[in-house]
Order: structure tokens, then sequence, then C-alpha cells
């Protein structure tokens, strides 16, 4: 997580300058940066609200 938001905060607007895409390139990335950073907020509160993977639950699997 650290490192996506220091990509996207910081070397993402880098490389939109260095390569001099235009606004609405930009813009675009931007949305799609958004879209991934809510994307992994949301499955992040899913894994761990889940009962899917806790210790207990794949012990018993093993178990059975």
């Amino acid at each position: 997580m650290q490192q996506f938001t220091l990509i996207a905060d910081h070397d993402l607007p880098a490389l939109i300058t260095e390569l001099k895409l235009d606004d609405a390139v930009g813009e675009a990335l931007g949305q799609h940066v958004a879209y991934l950073k809510n994307w992994m907020s949301g499955i992040l509160e899913w894994h761990r609200k889940a009962t899917r993977y806790t210790p207990e639950e794949l012990q018993s699997r093993r178990m059975g």
C-alpha cells in the first residue's frame, strides 16, 4: 500500500510531466488511480471482516 501511494502521489505525476502527456491523459490516469485506491480499500475491508481466512478457519480446513 505504501509503495502504491508513493508511486501514485509522486512518481506518476513526474512521469506524466516527463512524457509530456496532455491534460486529458493525466486526468484519465488520475481517475484510474482513484479507482484503484477505492478498490484496494474495499478489498482490505472485506479481508478484515471475512471469516474465510482466519487462523481458526484455516486450521479447521487442515483437520477436516
